[in-house]
């Protein structure tokens, strides 16, 4: 299962359940860009990776929209819950403004929500 942003109106987004109780839940993101001209043939563009925070109730943009005429393709993304009590956390699509939630789930202390495009989502 892959999951792609293929259009410049689409970003997507972590937001918890509420505020932290003391740290940010760490997050990363490994994706690669495919160019129009090279769709058929999935030739990787450009393999990137990005990481952060979270932010509690604020919505962080975690794999911003890509340029014009690309597709960008999530091969691995995890949130690690580095708070000291449970959070929860929902992985989202943002589509010009309208949310879709690709995944919600609690984590306890030091567990880690993972997708992998080979395997799709799973805890650990």
């Amino acid at each position: 299962m892959t999951i792609a942003v293929d259009n410049t109106t689409k970003s997507f987004e972590i937001v918890l359940g509420a505020a932290k109780t003391t740290n940010d839940c760490e997050y990363h993101v490994v994706y690669h860009d495919v160019a129009a001209r090279s769709k058929q043939d999935n030739h990787i563009e450009k393999l990137s990776h990005t990481s952060g925070v979270t932010s509690g109730t604020t919505p962080v943009t975690i794999l911003p929209v890509p340029p014009n005429y690309t597709t960008r393709n999530i091969s691995y993304l995890s949130v690690a819950n580095a708070d000291t009590a449970a959070i929860t956390v929902t992985v989202r699509v943002d589509i010009s403004g309208t949310k879709r939630r690709l995944i919600k789930t609690t984590l306890n202390v030091d567990q880690t929500l993972i997708y992998e495009a080979s395997g799709g989502w799973q805890i650990v």
